[in-house]
């Protein structure tokens, strides 16, 4: 009868259920959208350059990915976290990781 109330109640305030986090590990190959965080040092602001198209192997770390987004992107020092654009979770490897999916890198 509670878990019944509970879920009328959830339903009347119109609350969805919460999506189930996406754990299931592939392999192969992965299109990532790339692009750089970069921090302007005199005011501090934020900005991302445009996105780029990344394919790279699926692994259990981001070594690689971090090591072609310096040279795709060209950037003046090495990136050392990557993480997922619409989340902002950080990336500790990519075989969870979507096709398609847009992923930033940086430096700090």
């Amino acid at each position: 009868l509670d878990a019944r109330r509970r879920g009328a109640a959830a339903e009347a305030l119109g609350a969805a259920a919460p999506e189930p986090v996406k754990t299931e590990k592939q392999t192969g190959r992965v299109r990532l959208n790339l692009a750089a965080e970069t921090t302007n040092a005199k005011s501090g602001k934020r900005s991302r350059t445009a996105a780029r198209l990344l394919v790279v192997d699926r692994a259990d770390d981001v070594a690689k990915l971090l090591a072609k987004a310096r040279t795709l992107l060209k950037t003046k020092r090495a990136p050392r976290v990557a993480y997922v654009a619409a989340t902002g979770l950080e990336l500790r490897d990519t075989r969870t990781v979507d096709d398609g999916e847009t992923v930033c890198v940086s430096d700090a």
